[in-house]
Protein backbone atom coordinates (compact mmCIF):
# COMPACT_ATOMS: atom_id res chain seq x y z
CA UNK A 1 0.00 0.00 0.00
CA UNK A 2 2.86 2.38 0.79
CA UNK A 3 4.41 1.83 -2.63
CA UNK A 4 1.10 2.81 -4.27
CA UNK A 5 1.09 6.04 -2.28
CA UNK A 6 4.64 6.67 -3.51
CA UNK A 7 3.43 6.15 -7.10
CA UNK A 8 0.52 8.57 -6.56
CA UNK A 9 2.88 11.18 -5.06
CA UNK A 10 5.37 10.68 -7.87
CA UNK A 11 2.84 11.08 -10.67
CA UNK A 12 1.15 13.95 -8.86
CA UNK A 13 4.44 15.83 -8.62
CA UNK A 14 5.37 14.90 -12.19
CA UNK A 15 2.05 16.21 -13.50
CA UNK A 16 2.46 19.39 -11.44
CA UNK A 17 5.98 19.95 -12.80
CA UNK A 18 4.74 19.39 -16.34
CA UNK A 19 1.84 21.81 -15.82
CA UNK A 20 4.16 24.48 -14.43
CA UNK A 21 6.68 23.99 -17.23
CA UNK A 22 4.11 24.21 -20.02
CA UNK A 23 1.77 26.87 -18.63
CA UNK A 24 3.95 28.97 -16.34
CA UNK A 25 7.41 28.40 -17.76
CA UNK A 26 9.05 31.32 -15.97
CA UNK A 27 8.19 29.93 -12.53
CA UNK A 28 10.42 26.86 -12.78
CA UNK A 29 14.17 27.05 -13.16
CA UNK A 30 16.08 25.08 -15.74
CA UNK A 31 18.04 23.21 -13.06
CA UNK A 32 14.91 22.04 -11.26
CA UNK A 33 13.29 21.05 -14.56
CA UNK A 34 16.27 18.95 -15.66
CA UNK A 35 16.60 17.37 -12.21
CA UNK A 36 12.95 16.36 -12.19
CA UNK A 37 13.24 15.03 -15.74
CA UNK A 38 16.25 12.95 -14.70
CA UNK A 39 14.34 11.51 -11.72
CA UNK A 40 11.42 10.68 -14.03
CA UNK A 41 13.73 8.89 -16.47
CA UNK A 42 15.39 6.97 -13.63
CA UNK A 43 11.96 5.95 -12.39
CA UNK A 44 11.19 4.60 -15.85
CA UNK A 45 14.51 2.76 -16.03
CA UNK A 46 13.96 0.86 -12.80
CA UNK A 47 10.73 -0.50 -14.29
CA UNK A 48 12.38 -1.93 -17.42
CA UNK A 49 12.89 -5.37 -15.82
CA UNK A 50 16.62 -4.81 -15.29
CA UNK A 51 16.00 -4.78 -11.57
CA UNK A 52 14.04 -7.41 -9.66
CA UNK A 53 12.10 -5.26 -7.23
CA UNK A 54 8.94 -7.17 -6.40
CA UNK A 55 7.24 -4.16 -4.83
CA UNK A 56 7.27 -2.16 -8.06
CA UNK A 57 4.50 -2.24 -10.61
CA UNK A 58 5.13 -4.51 -13.55
CA UNK A 59 6.10 -2.81 -16.79
CA UNK A 60 2.75 -3.77 -18.32
CA UNK A 61 1.03 -1.80 -15.56
CA UNK A 62 3.55 1.06 -15.45
CA UNK A 63 3.72 1.79 -19.18
CA UNK A 64 0.10 3.09 -19.42
CA UNK A 65 0.88 5.52 -16.59
CA UNK A 66 3.84 6.90 -18.52
CA UNK A 67 1.79 7.04 -21.71
CA UNK A 68 -0.89 9.03 -19.92
CA UNK A 69 1.82 11.39 -18.70
CA UNK A 70 2.57 12.29 -22.34
CA UNK A 71 -1.07 13.08 -23.17
CA UNK A 72 -1.13 16.59 -21.62
CA UNK A 73 1.94 17.54 -23.70
CA UNK A 74 0.19 16.46 -26.90
CA UNK A 75 -3.02 18.25 -25.89
CA UNK A 76 -1.10 21.42 -24.97
CA UNK A 77 0.61 21.70 -28.36
CA UNK A 78 -2.52 20.67 -30.23
CA UNK A 79 -4.48 23.36 -28.41
CA UNK A 80 -1.93 26.15 -28.69
CA UNK A 81 -1.10 25.59 -32.36
CA UNK A 82 -4.41 24.46 -33.84
CA UNK A 83 -7.42 25.27 -31.67
CA UNK A 84 -6.46 28.86 -30.86
CA UNK A 85 -5.75 29.59 -34.53
CA UNK A 86 -9.14 28.15 -35.52
CA UNK A 87 -11.01 30.12 -32.87
CA UNK A 88 -9.23 33.35 -33.81
CA UNK A 89 -10.03 32.74 -37.49
CA UNK A 90 -13.78 32.59 -36.84
CA UNK A 91 -15.60 35.65 -38.22
CA UNK A 92 -19.28 34.96 -37.48
CA UNK A 93 -19.72 35.03 -33.70
CA UNK A 94 -19.27 38.14 -31.61
CA UNK A 95 -15.94 38.98 -30.01
CA UNK A 96 -17.24 38.44 -26.45
CA UNK A 97 -18.58 35.00 -27.38
CA UNK A 98 -15.23 34.01 -28.88
CA UNK A 99 -13.42 35.17 -25.72
CA UNK A 100 -15.82 33.10 -23.62
CA UNK A 101 -15.28 30.03 -25.80
CA UNK A 102 -11.52 30.53 -25.59
CA UNK A 103 -11.67 30.76 -21.78
CA UNK A 104 -13.73 27.57 -21.50
CA UNK A 105 -11.48 25.66 -23.89
CA UNK A 106 -8.38 27.00 -22.14
CA UNK A 107 -9.66 25.72 -18.83
CA UNK A 108 -10.51 22.30 -20.25
CA UNK A 109 -7.41 21.75 -22.36
CA UNK A 110 -4.77 23.59 -20.30
CA UNK A 111 -5.88 22.96 -16.72
CA UNK A 112 -8.55 20.29 -16.30
CA UNK A 113 -6.68 17.78 -18.47
CA UNK A 114 -4.00 17.44 -15.77
CA UNK A 115 -6.56 16.61 -13.11
CA UNK A 116 -8.34 14.13 -15.38
CA UNK A 117 -5.07 12.40 -16.30
CA UNK A 118 -4.02 12.28 -12.64
CA UNK A 119 -7.32 10.68 -11.63
CA UNK A 120 -6.95 8.04 -14.34
CA UNK A 121 -3.35 7.42 -13.25
CA UNK A 122 -4.51 6.93 -9.65
CA UNK A 123 -7.14 4.45 -10.81
CA UNK A 124 -4.48 2.53 -12.76
CA UNK A 125 -2.13 2.57 -9.76
CA UNK A 126 -4.68 1.20 -7.31
CA UNK A 127 -6.29 -1.16 -9.84
CA UNK A 128 -3.60 -2.16 -12.37
CA UNK A 129 -4.67 -3.14 -15.85
CA UNK A 130 -3.24 -6.64 -15.45
CA UNK A 131 -5.81 -7.35 -12.71
CA UNK A 132 -8.68 -6.23 -14.95
CA UNK A 133 -7.97 -8.89 -17.56
CA UNK A 134 -8.59 -11.72 -15.11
Amino acid sequence: MIIKIVYVAFFGLANLMLYIKLNKSKEIGAGLWWASLLVFLLFILIHLNFFAFRALLKWDDFFPLVTLFVAPVVVYYWYTYFVIKRINALKGPSESFLRSVLKVFSFLFLKAIYLIIFIVQCVFIFEPLSTLNS
